[in-house]
């Protein structure tokens, strides 16, 4: 993509409230508790951005369009990043309720409707379609390159949490309904709703044994048989809800929790091999570094780095100053953290220095994504997805055009297509 030379000017967003600081064993809710708002209408205010497109007659004037303040506050919802490779492309879900195309800055833009209620995860496909899981309950395979939806998924009574693809290409989602359905990608059935957690569904792993695990509030992860649907084993050990889950080499899960610690499971077995603590609040995120390195990202405002061999705290990687929710791995096993206090750093896990400090989001980051340049994309509360230039630090895109100030997900897609997930559509650009 060229350079923006000079990046859209984003509108100032009010400050967004913290987390009580005496709310220290508190469980986080990272999907928020979003309330329920009349659907607004709008038509698209790309701040600053001109279409470069080459037009018979002179362009109209718009009038300018008044961006919509949220009805009330809204808490952030659970980040997870996803990376597979590609070009560069990019899409990203707001409030508008049309859908066109047109080139702005050299940029691709389409917007995929059809959400009833907002979008709150993303996940991609073998074949490179785009699935996205709203807090209604409803999922939605598309096809990117047409806009279309090629399957509206409907089992869910309550927000979908998670989507993990399997590796025989079939599709998991779980949600807040306390199930976990596994989904025909070729014809949209569902082929079975796994149903023993006893609380809501946070965390989804798809094991390279084709097995799935499941994390949830009711302090367990389970394994399942995706095809049979049984239940292989409930890993009990936990005092905390599960948050996340991450598929280690050598048939080996971890799994982050509010009770501030890290464990080490054995999928074959059922056994708990390591628990890892060090954290002083619950546990948001996780992301496998190399074979045998781990980082998890914290209310506490720190990363840590854990030898998954052993159970050691390699590095507590200090900087941010408020929670962290949001990581990525960058080529040559750097790694990427973004926090409520608006920024993203990049750091160096061989010995744990921040390399650098991305500045320039007004609202909190909540979302990562890598492409397949080695480009950083962040997503935040401030209407905007910023791609960063991660070896020198300079935000080399500003994506603008958002309605709605939060942005939940990112995911990364074969063909290099990004997309972002805030309200009730996904917006592609390319």
């Amino acid at each position: 993509m060229p350079k923006l030379t000079q990046p859209p000017k984003l509108p100032k967003q009010p400050k967004q409230p913290k987390r009580a600081t005496n709310a220290t064993n508190a469980p986080h809710d990272p999907h928020g508790t979003t309330p329920k708002r009349a659907c607004i209408q709008l038509t698209l205010d790309c701040v600053g951005l001109k279409s470069t497109r080459t037009q018979s007659t002179p362009p109209q004037t718009k009038p300018k369009q008044t961006r919509p303040r949220p009805s009330s506050s809204l808490r952030f919802a659970f980040a997870r990043s996803l990376l597979l490779a590609g070009p560069l492309p990019i899409l990203d879900v707001c409030d508008i309720f049309a859908e066109y195309g047109q080139e702005l800055g050299g940029i691709y833009l389409r917007t995929l409707t059809g959400h009833a209620d907002k979008v709150t995860v993303l996940a991609v496909l073998p074949d490179g379609r785009l699935v996205s899981g709203c807090e209604g309950g409803t999922v939605r395979v598309w096809n990117p390159e047409t806009g279309a939806c090629v399957f509206s998924l409907v089992g869910h009574l309550d927000r979908v949490t998670a989507l993990a693809v399997l590796t025989d290409g079939h599709l998991a989602s779980s949600s807040w309904d306390r199930t976990v359905c596994v989904w025909d990608t070729a014809n949209g059935a569902c082929l079975r709703a796994l149903s023993a957690h006893t609380h809501y569904v946070e965390s989804l792993a798809a094991l390279p044994d084709g097995k799935l695990a499941s994390g949830s509030r009711d302090l367990t992860v389970r394994v399942w048989d995706a095809v049979s649907g049984a239940c292989f084993h409930t890993l009990m050990g936990h005092s905390g809800w599960v948050t996340n889950l991450a598929a280690l080499p050598e048939s080996k899960l971890a799994s982050s929790s509010e009770d501030r610690t890290v464990r080490v499971w054995d999928t074959m077995s059922g056994v708990c091999l390591l628990a890892m603590a060090g954290h002083s609040r619950g546990i948001s995120n996780l992301a496998v570094i190399t074979h045998g390195k781990l980082a998890s990202s914290s209310d506490d405002q720190t990363v840590r780095v854990w030898d998954t061999a052993i159970g050691a705290c390699l590095f507590t990687l200090n900087g941010h100053t408020d929670n962290v929710h949001a990581l990525a791995v960058l080529p040559g096993g750097k790694l990427a953290s973004g926090s409520w206090d608006h920024t993203v750093r990049v750091w160096d896990t061989a010995n744990g220095a921040c390399l650098l400090t991305l500045a320039g989001h007004t609202g909190r980051v909540n979302a990562l994504a890598v492409l397949s340049d080695g480009t950083l994309a962040s997503c935040a509360d401030d209407y905007a997805v910023r791609v960063w230039d991660a070896t020198s630090g300079t935000c080399v895109h500003a994506l603008a055009g958002h309605t709605s100030t939060l942005a939940f997900a990112l995911a990364v897609l074969p063909d290099g297509k990004l997309s972002a997930a805030t309200d009730k559509t996904v917006r592609l650009w390319a």
